[in-house]
Order: C-alpha cells, then sequence, then structure tokens
C-alpha cells in the first residue's frame, strides 16, 4: 500500500493509522515544535507517542466542546485546566489550539522543569502549588 501523506520515519506505521498522531503528525504545531529546541524537548520523552496521543485526543474533545465560533476567535475568554499536566504537552498543544485562552496546568509534582512553556507567547500557566495538590490529590494524579 502507498505510504500515508503523514508518514514518519520516526513512527512504524501501525503508529501513524492512529487518527490522534495522524492528525498530530499534520499540525502546524508540530513544525513550530520541531523549529524551537525548548519545545522540542517535549518529543523526547521516551512516553511521547502516549503523550502525543493523549494531548492529541484532548486537543481535538476541546475542540468539539467549544463548537466553531469559540474556536474561530482563537479561544478568546475561553479557560482550559489541563489536570495531572506532566511535562505540558497537552497543554502546549493547547496554547497552539487556543492562541485568544488560556491553559492552567494542573500537576501534583511541582518539581518539574517547565522551562519549555515559555516558548509560547500566551504560555500556559501552573496552578499554585496549595491548589495544585488539593485537586492533584482529590484525583489521584501519579507523581511522574
Amino acid at each position: 500500500s502507498p505510504t500515508p501523506p503523514h508518514a514518519s520515519p520516526h513512527l512504524p506505521i501501525s503508529l501513524q493509522d492512529s487518527v490522534y498522531i495522524s492528525s498530530f503528525l499534520d499540525a502546524a504545531p508540530l513544525q513550530a515544535m520541531l523549529l524551537d529546541e525548548r519545545l522540542r524537548r517535549l518529543l523526547c520523552m521516551r512516553s511521547r507517542v502516549k503523550e502525543v496521543s493523549e494531548a492529541s485526543s484532548m486537543c481535538e474533545a476541546v475542540r468539539s466542546l467549544a463548537g466553531a465560533e469559540r474556536m474561530s476567535s482563537g479561544g478568546e475568554g475561553m479557560v482550559v485546566f489541563d489536570v495531572c499536566s506532566g511535562k505540558g504537552l497537552g497543554a502546549t498543544l493547547l496554547s497552539f489550539l487556543l492562541p485568544r485562552g488560556r491553559v492552567v496546568m494542573l500537576d501534583s509534582n511541582g518539581g518539574m522543569d517547565l522551562s519549555h512553556l515559555r516558548a509560547r507567547p500566551n504560555r500556559p500557566i501552573s496552578a499554585r502549588r496549595r491548589v495544585r495538590r488539593a485537586l492533584a490529590s482529590h484525583l489521584s494524579c501519579r507523581r511522574r
């Protein structure tokens, strides 16, 4: 069979058949992330395939819930909470999807290096430690 137009030498064809992986490979944020060393680090995680799939599915859910009108405004006035956000790949993709919205990251591990988030003009923000711990323990986030 012919190679899909979104084929990547970095992923096996079986993974490229995933609708979420395919949407990520075809999306503009990937190109921007590859050009910025800080964001490119997110794509070097050992669990990158899982993280990309989860982050892409989250973006699709937000797009669907927000509707065409809100999406056409760049998410103006929207606030999205990324719970159990880890290093922030999902929050980073949401910052591309909602350039005029706000993304708040919540994770129980407050010690992670999130300096790569500064690469985004509407960078996701990490909630204050007390709020993050309370929500994370309530939602049973695992430490990463």
